[in-house]
């Protein structure tokens, strides 16, 4: 996990995932394919950053398919 600025982070995405990033801590930006949940969960656990929100930026599996699991 990057910080990209101040309540900017960047998770960055392996192919097949996207890359993520989550504002202010609440709001995330694409959940990627869901394969790397358990790191990017530990990942956010970690920072004590537990967002409320998520926001695809398209319909692609890669920026779609974990948005279950971060349900």
């Amino acid at each position: 996990m990057i910080r990209i600025m101040k309540g900017l982070y960047l998770i960055n995405g392996l192919f097949p995932e996207c890359n993520i990033y989550v504002i202010d801590g609440e709001i995330m930006i694409d959940s990627g394919t869901g394969q790397s949940f358990s790191q990017v969960k530990e990942m956010l656990e970690k920072n004590s950053i537990s967002p409320h929100t998520l926001v695809n930026t398209h319909y692609h599996y890669d920026h779609t398919g974990g948005n279950k699991k971060f349900r």
